[in-house]
């Protein structure tokens, strides 16, 4: 900022500035009129300064603005895509849901699969109501619990593990406890397999030989075997 002149002074000089342009007091005279005229420059500079700074501000605040917007438009959109990926994943999730809960229900209603999921019959010896059965740990199959001690080796360095009869899985067994109360009494083994061959496909067929068409094959209490 410019220093303020010094006050003139006309006492050095008694005739007026345009009767001694030639002395010194002119001279000095001129010189601080000089002086005078840069600071009230100066002053006039500083009083523009803030005014242009301020319309620089405002002729780049559309610029800056539209940055932001871009940036907050991005942000919202990358939001937006992580909601709507959750979303989908959810979405996802239902629908696979959805689809095994009909796919259970369905197979709920088929008697068929009721039969096998809810059947006490020994797949072993066919009996219909064993009081007492076995399941295998490994693979989930059950049998009743003669037929699984029948498939115990006496010679067996281990006779804790067993060939399961229907997946060929090598397991144990364990005995399940239940009652057969609310069971209706077991019916008498068929005399047709005590052990026969026979045409008609049987349930048990169905379960074991799902891969096979003939059914010309021989079954047996204990064991089941088949031939072509």
């Amino acid at each position: 900022m410019a220093e303020s002149p010094k006050p003139l002074c006309y006492s050095a000089c008694s005739q007026s500035d345009r009767m001694c342009s030639n002395c010194s007091c002119f001279v000095m005279i001129r010189a601080r009129r000089e002086e005078l005229e840069e600071f009230l420059d100066g002053v006039e500079l500083e009083k523009e300064g803030p005014s242009r700074e301020q319309s620089n501000v405002i002729k780049l605040t559309p610029r800056e603005e539209g940055v932001e917007s871009e940036e907050e438009t991005d942000s919202e959109e990358d939001t937006e895509y992580e909601v709507y990926s959750e979303e989908d994943e959810e979405t996802e999730w239902n629908r696979e849901r959805r689809k095994r809960i009909q796919k259970e229900r369905e197979e709920d209603h088929d008697p068929s699969s009721l039969s096998i999921r809810y059947s006490r019959r020994c797949g072993i010896c066919l009996f219909d109501n064993p009081r007492v059965r076995a399941v295998f740990t490994d693979c989930g199959h059950s049998s009743c619990i003669h037929c699984a001690n029948q498939l115990v080796d006496e010679d067996d360095q281990n006779p804790e593990i067993v060939e399961c009869p229907f997946c060929r899985e090598f397991t144990s067994f364990v005995r399940l406890f239940e009652s057969v109360e609310e069971f209706p009494p077991s019916s008498p083994l068929p005399l047709v397999l005590f052990p026969s061959t026979h045409l008609t496909p049987l349930e048990i067929c169905r379960r074991l030989f799902r891969y096979v068409t003939n059914f010309l094959h021989t079954v047996n209490p204990l064991a089941i075997l088949w031939r072509r």
